[in-house]
């Protein structure tokens, strides 16, 4: 995988990655203060031979002893000596409970032994290391007593008693920098997975990857005029002179494409004087029902009972740009929306206006984006940014163009 595409999965799912971070931090404290400390203490002996005698004999008995020194690293890590040190100290514990405290190593080349207790007792620990270097001397002397019953033949000094307790383990520093670096481990792990097993779009690349449309400028709530612009010279460069009168905008879910749909109406009325927004999305629906009395508007154009003449177009104070009543027909909008009345309808709003705008709502499950986009100049497919699922888009795309509608891009919508 190439950093650049590391780059923006950290990008799009830095949260993940962030409490990562957080969570290792946090539970590298937590764990650090719940530990209990233990304490260490060393004492150190000396194996000896022979006592006097010549050059020679010191040095056979020298090497003899460095020999034997590890073997004696056994008989100090075991029951016998366990034993006796509890028994010194009065230890309420077991010969396995002591010698999982007691550690005996030969250091390199030398006949010196290395005892360490470790306890979570700093007293106790330093009390064990050196009843034990004590209990190292008789012990091996009666192992290594001569069948005659002379004196033995190696003797044991303890050159170092049990060292000051020092406390062992990790302190908070390292253990924090260790969580923070397995919690970001952690993160990115987890970024990568939910980055992989996301369905929805989550950028303009994913667009770019599934369709092979052009991808256009999604409108925002934040800077819906700005990227309305932007998003009104890509249709005015993508159509000319009269293909660019009628425009349909289609959302990949309900209500999906209305913020895009007035934000491109608005944006073109600052351009041309004429410039009109229909919502054929939810026509005379139970949600926004129509009065008797109200003005002659989509769903009465649709249903017969007006014309062209008859429309009444409401125009938004401060926006340039007019819109379309609904109407008062509540025919039910499977039958409003037939291939004939919606291609009467646009034929007449053409005529009437520089541009027109349509909302024809879902593409997936609406009669108005099946019909309306396929009689519009243009159709523009919205996908929302995270909501959206790739697979919907992709069928959404192909569904409108085996209508016969002319797909002018996709607007990915924040």
């Amino acid at each position: 995988m190439e950093l650049t595409s590391v780059w923006k999965v950290i990008r799009a799912r830095w949260r993940i990655v962030v409490a990562g971070i957080l969570l290792g931090i946090i539970g590298a404290i937590g764990a650090t203060l719940l530990m209990t400390p233990k304490h260490e203490s060393t004492a150190r002996v000396l194996i000896g031979t022979c006592g006097e005698g010549s050059i020679d004999q010191s040095y056979q008995c020298g090497m003899y002893a460095q020999q034997r020194t590890s073997s004696y690293v056994s008989l100090v890590d075991s029951d016998m000596l366990a034993g006796r040190v509890i028994g010194d100290l009065h230890l309420n514990m077991s010969s396995q409970d002591l010698l999982s405290r007691l550690s005996v190593k030969a250091e390199p080349d030398s006949v010196v032994l290395d005892i360490t207790a470790t306890d979570t007792d700093g007293g106790r620990a330093q009390s064990i290391a050196n009843s034990a270097a004590k209990q190292t001397g008789p012990l091996i002397r009666e192992v290594e007593r001569s069948d005659k019953g002379g004196n033995p033949f190696t003797d044991v000094t303890v050159i170092d008693t049990a060292s000051a307790p020092t406390t062992t383990g990790s302190g908070m520093l390292p253990n924090v920098a260790f969580g923070l670096v397995a919690g970001l481990v952690v993160g990115l792990i987890a970024a990568f997975i939910r980055e992989r097993s996301d369905a929805s779009v989550n950028s303009r690349d994913d667009l770019a990857e599934r369709v092979s449309v052009p991808v256009l400028t999604g409108v925002s709530d934040t800077d819906s005029r700005d990227s309305a612009r932007r998003l009104r010279a890509e249709v005015l460069a993508g159509l000319s002179g009269d293909d660019a009168k009628v425009l349909a905008v289609a959302g990949v879910e309900d209500r999906a494409s209305a913020t895009t749909a007035r934000a491109l109406a608005r944006a073109l009325g600052e351009t041309s004087p004429k410039v009109l927004f229909v919502n054929a999305a939810t026509p005379g629906t139970a949600d926004e029902p129509q009065a008797k009395d109200a003005p002659a508007g989509l769903t009465d154009l649709l249903a017969g009972t007006a014309t062209a003449d008859d429309l009444e177009t409401t125009a938004h104070e401060g926006a340039a740009y007019s819109e379309l009543p609904h109407g008062s027909s509540t025919t039910d909008p499977g039958v409003l929306f037939a291939p004939t009345a919606v291609r009467k309808v646009v034929e007449a709003m053409r005529g009437r206006f520089d541009h027109v705008v349509v909302d024809v709502g879902n593409a997936l499950d609406g009669a108005a984006a099946d019909v309306f986009s396929t009689h519009a100049d243009g159709t523009i497919v919205v996908a929302r940014e995270r909501l959206t699922r790739k697979g919907d888009l992709v069928s959404a795309v192909k569904r409108l163009e085996s209508l016969g509608s002319r797909v002018l891009g996709i607007a990915l919508a924040r």
